[in-house]
């Protein structure tokens, strides 16, 4: 019976910073989105370094598939400063699931291309050339999977 109790009040202490964790992400990255759309500067970059990293990802029933993740070095200048960044992305780095868009990408950055970034004039270091939303299906899942934990601890809890 106490071990009902304990697994209960672990599961309930997971799922409420989870939940949490999943709101705190999801406002932070929504105010830092919110700030590079009205004050960050356009400007160009020249792309150092360009590649594709493979993950593996599984589903629930544990067939896996191939991702890919770009990772970009890229310089550039800011009132005669030369910065180099590697950001791919504003809040969620893309995973590419079609090896052709991966691939497209790739060409799209290669090195000695210019591309477009943002960066923030205030922090000249901190910038983006992509200015992504934060995920809302990120934060849903973790507020969902949270929720069930504490619904899930809540009722061992009460139920013994």
């Amino acid at each position: 019976m106490d071990i009902f109790i304990t697994i209960g009040l672990g599961l309930a202490l997971v799922g409420a910073p989870l939940a949490w964790y999943g709101i705190h992400s999801y406002r932070k990255h929504g105010r830092r989105y919110a700030s590079a759309l009205s004050g960050w500067t356009k400007t160009a970059a020249t792309v150092i370094d360009a590649r594709l990293i493979d993950r593996e990802m599984r589903d629930s029933q544990g067939d896996s598939s191939l991702c890919y993740e770009p990772r970009l070095h890229y310089r550039y200048s800011v009132s005669g400063a030369e910065l180099e960044g590697k950001a791919t992305a504003l809040c969620v780095t893309p995973l590419f699931t079609l090896f052709d868009t991966a691939q497209q990408w790739l060409l799209a950055h290669a090195p000695g291309k210019q591309i477009d970034l943002w960066y923030d004039p205030a922090r000249p270091e901190d910038s983006t050339p992509l200015l992504d939303k934060p995920s809302a299906l990120r934060t849903t899942a973790m507020v969902a999977v949270g929720i069930v934990f504490m619904v899930f601890g809540g009722a061992l809890m009460l139920t013994l």
